[in-house]
């Protein structure tokens, strides 16, 4: 850390280690020199462990947030109505791709999805790690990014092609083994800055404290879901929502039997690596894949739908159903990467052949 930057943060890390809470622009101040590279390993996990140990708050987490999207690579941002769907990852489930999967299908559905994502954090598959494996071109320009977005309703931001600071916390993050304020900003920084989102967390008591900090980012409508340990709605146990919609933030609970669906135990959705999850999206794709798998998808696209103008959580799982049976979400895979897909999990292309699950 420069001397410049050690006189200008230095009141900063004495309120920290006083326990004291930052406001937001100092927050911003401190995750801007951080995304720099300016702030030394030995600073960093001292002001990542303050912020832990009495909890970190809104304005700090908008306020890291913040820095990071300015210092993100640059996406024009629409005019129109979109929406992110993602979660924090950090659940440790090792479920399949839901959050993917939903994007998909909603798009097929009516909502227009700029989906950010990043590798797996704690489960054997990301949303990125998957993408890639169905032949999605994860460091498309952004350029290129915004056509699909434009033309297809749907487009994948893969989070260190946009956010190239994230890097000097790397060995930091890894050696203090503990979840940290980073573990909460994946959601928060999609370079797109979408004003709506469905927003998993990790945790049921981070869903106020998301909506809160989604607030002061400027966010329209935000629901923040944990569902039995998961970061996404789930089927085996009750939801808990967080709704942030024109200002105002409420908290309530929904249960399966709320959108129209049945029951499931979280072993039904149980996921693999990449090539497996591969396999499995397809043949949801494809309408052949059980019910539990279905249905997981389903409520979370109803939510997703919610952002839209959709409000019967009901009617929208039945549109979700019915896009998956119609092959919907499929066609608009393969018209996004070129690629023809089989049921069992194969890429067919015009210059490749058949690409099998190794």
């Amino acid at each position: 850390m420069t001397d410049r930057t050690n006189t200008s943060l230095k009141p900063i890390f004495q309120r920290l280690y006083s326990g004291e809470r930052l406001s937001q622009e100092e927050s911003h101040q401190l995750f801007s020199a951080i995304v720099r590279g300016e702030v030394s390993e030995a600073l960093l996990g001292a002001a990542l462990i303050s912020m832990k140990l009495r909890g970190e708050t809104p304005a700090e987490v908008a306020g890291a947030a913040s820095a990071f999207l300015s210092e993100a690579k640059y996406f024009d941002t629409p005019d129109y109505p979109f929406a992110d769907i993602v979660g924090t990852g950090g659940d440790g489930l090792n479920t399949v791709n839901i959050s993917t999967a939903s994007a998909l299908v909603g798009a097929s559905c009516g909502a227009i999805v700029a989906k950010h994502g990043n590798r797996s954090v704690s489960s054997l598959t990301g949303s990125s790690d998957l993408l890639q494996a169905l032949g999605v071109d994860l460091y498309k320009s952004p350029e290129e990014a915004r056509t699909a977005l434009d033309q297809a309703r749907i487009t994948f931001l893969f989070a260190p092609h946009y956010h190239g600071g994230f890097k000097y916390a790397a060995k930091t993050r890894g050696e203090l083994k503990t979840r940290t304020i980073f573990n909460l900003l994946g959601p928060l920084t999609n370079p797109a800055r979408p004003k709506r989102a469905v927003m998993g967390v990790y945790h049921a008591d981070l869903t106020e404290l998301m909506a809160e900090t989604a607030k002061l980012l400027g966010y329209e409508h935000v629901l923040v879901v944990h569902g039995g340990g998961m970061d996404e709605a789930a089927l085996h146990a009750p939801t808990k929502v967080t709704e942030l919609r024109d200002g105002l933030i409420e908290t309530y609970s929904l249960t399966p039997a709320d959108f129209g669906l049945n029951e499931h135990p979280l072993s039904a959705i149980r996921g693999g690596d990449a090539l497996e999850n591969r396999k499995t999206l397809l043949t949801m794709l494809h309408g052949a894949a059980p019910e539990a798998h279905r249905h997981a998808v389903a409520i979370n696209v109803a939510l997703l739908l919610k952002l839209f103008g959709y409000e019967n959580l009901k009617e929208n799982a039945e549109n979700a159903l019915t896009a998956i049976d119609e092959r919907r979400a499929l066609a608009l895979l393969e018209k996004m990467t070129g690629n023809q897909f089989t049921q069992t999990g194969e890429i067919i292309t015009s210059t490749q052949g058949i690409q099998r699950l190794a």
